[in-house]
Formats: C-alpha cells, structure tokens, sequence
C-alpha cells in the first residue's frame, strides 16, 4: 500500500508532533479525498488511529500533507474490482479493520415538483447505491475479525430520491451487519451549511473509541430540511365558538 502526504487544510495541530492515542493499532478506511474526508482522515490521525485513504485521483492522493500513520490507495473503490484490491491491500498490511467512512458517489440535489422523481431514484439506485452495496459487501466480512467494527455512510439531508435511496440502504445493510457484528451507520448532514468535516472525523472516532452496539442515524447539528411550497398546508380559518349549554343543578323528582 502506497504512502500518500495529507495536506491539513482543517485541524490547525500538528499531527506530527501528536502521542499515539488511545486509538493506537485500530485501522480506519476512509473513502475520498475532498475536503470533507481531508478533515475526518486528520481527525482519526490525531486520535492515533492508522488511516487509509483511497481515491482513483493520484494528483488528490498527493495533495495529502505526508504522515507515518497514513497510507493511500490509488484506487476507485465504486468498482467491484476496485473494491477487492482495497480489501486485499488492508488485510495483507494490517489485518484487520475497524471502520470505514464511506463519502461515495454524488450527491443529488433536492427534487422539484416538476421532475420525475421515480426515474432520478431508478439512476441514483443503479449508480450510487449499487457501488456502496458492492463496497460494503466486499469489506464488511473483513471487518468481523475485529470486535466493535462500525461501517458509516455520509449522506445529506436534502429531500429527495437519492437520500431516500440512501436510508433504505443503510437499513438493508445494517440487517446483514447484525448478524456478523458489524454495525451500519448513516451520518446526515446539516441542510443550508458548509460541510463540517471535523465533526464527520469526530464522530468516527467517537464510534471507534465506544463502539455502538445498534444501527444508527445520526444527524449533525440542528438544521432540518424546509418542505418545498407545494407541500405547505394553508392556514385554516378559526372554528366558530360553539354555545355553552347550561345543564339544571339538580334534576327534578318524579312524581
């Protein structure tokens, strides 16, 4: 597995300088190399954990800042082919792995009324969600010889087909992750905001460090989705006052 240099564009320590941790001789895969998986890979560095970094992109690989503890892959894990390599390279370096940051595919935006929504969900089945099946199917069976493994997909909380594809599939993965003891997250993203990821890596690290014994969907900070317009109920008038029955104090004896 090849040595790549990390450029810390996120975390202002230095990682160089950092002890072992407590996560110390614990592996963590994370897939991608944009700004997001830069600053959750730094994370994990700091914590002490070993950190893969795996992109098709060589010229991303190299624009990592160089660490002892973090190694790159120059391969697309989308592909089945991909995939198998990356398994093989992690159990022949490490033999074993802990977790897996899956920041993969893209990301659509919201739908509109307008368009067809049952075709973009077919796309972002076929495409997206067929390459993190494969991946998680590849790698999960590597990470039962660890205790505690957790496998967390990063998703965003925009409504639409692909995020609901998205949930469906963390939950159709977190079936088969019980009964192997690998547990399957989902971290949603907050709507209307940079992507934050420090807290991404914080996260990861905080699943390694206590490893959670159920599936999750964990939502960063407090921002929800808006409902489009179309979906907005208007505002129903007042009811009118109903007339208060006045019942006898005392009811009359029978004769």
């Amino acid at each position: 597995m090849s040595r790549v240099a990390v450029q810390n564009t996120n975390v202002t320590a230095d990682l160089s300088g950092n002890p072992a941790g407590d996560l110390a001789g614990r592996v963590a895969l994370v897939v991608g190399c944009g700004h997001l998986s830069k600053s959750a890979a730094n994370v994990l560095l700091a914590a002490g954990a070993d950190v893969v970094v795996a992109s098709p992109c060589a010229d991303k690989l190299a624009g990592f800042a160089a660490h002892e503890r973090l190694h790159g892959l120059d391969l697309c894990l989308a592909t089945d082919r991909g995939a198998w390599a990356a398994r093989r390279a992690i159990q022949r370096q490490f033999g074993r792995l802990d977790l897996v940051m899956a920041a993969l595919g893209s990301w659509p935006p919201p739908d509109r009324v307008i368009e067809p929504v049952q075709f973009r969900a077919q796309r972002v089945l076929d495409g997206d969600m067929d390459a993190h099946y494969s991946l998680a199917r590849t790698l999960m069976p590597l990470m039962t010889q660890t205790a505690g493994a957790q496998y967390m997909l990063v998703n965003d909380a925009n409504l639409g087909a692909g995020v609901t594809a998205r949930l469906l599939l963390k939950d159709a993965l977190a079936a088969e992750g019980r009964q192997i003891g690998v547990q399957v997250h989902t971290a949603v993203l907050p709507v209307g905001s940079p992507v934050d990821g420090v807290k991404v890596g914080q996260l990861a690290r905080d699943l390694m460090r206590a490893p959670s014994s159920h599936s999750r969907t964990i939502r960063l900070g407090a921002t929800l989705p808006s409902l489009p317009a179309w979906l907005s109920l208007p505002k129903l008038p007042a009811l009118p006052q109903l007339p208060q029955l006045s019942l006898p104090t005392a009811l009359p004896t029978p004769a």
